[in-house]
């Protein structure tokens, strides 16, 4: 996001990936630099990818009141692509200011860390009925317990 003083224009060849296809205004030399720079960082240009009135597209007037453009723009990852909108407000303009308020809205999905799934255990109960199996079990909780300071008499269950 930024005051880059550069209009990026409508004419999209050789940057389809960075700038939509609603852009506004002419770009000039400065505006070839700000998307040679959003293309080789991997940003798009988010105020280009929806359609909107052109009132709601420019966010600076010449106090002359002759000139309109859209030189502040906001950047996006190309993995934001959950952007639900980018507006310009004109009922946002500051006092003794020329530029108007740019805001995009986000929608986020979180993932998780990518960590694999745990492993469900899962019991063998029948193998409890063999006495042998059983009385291993037996000792080896026995033996947690006194660990863990209770007493670990296997007969008293």
């Amino acid at each position: 996001m930024g005051d880059f003083n550069a209009a990026a224009g409508t004419d999209r060849a050789g940057y389809e990936d960075c700038l939509g296809p609603h852009g506004f205004g002419d770009r000039g030399e400065s505006g070839s630099m700000f998307l040679d720079f959003a293309k080789g960082q991997g940003l798009r240009i988010a105020g280009s990818w929806y359609h909107h009135p052109e009132s709601h597209c420019w966010t600076w007037y010449s106090n002359t009141g002759g000139a309109v453009k859209e030189i502040n723009h906001i950047f996006l990852g190309r993995s934001w692509r959950l952007q639900q909108s980018c507006w310009v407000y004109r009922s946002a303009q500051f006092v003794n200011s020329d530029y108007r308020l740019v805001v995009a809205t986000l929608s986020i999905q979180l993932r998780s860390s990518g960590l694999p799934p745990t492993r469900k255990m899962s019991l063998d109960l029948a193998k409890l009925q063999d006495q042998a199996v059983s009385n291993e079990f037996a000792c080896s909780l026995c033996e947690e317990l006194v660990d863990l300071g209770v007493n670990g008499d296997p007969n008293v269950m």
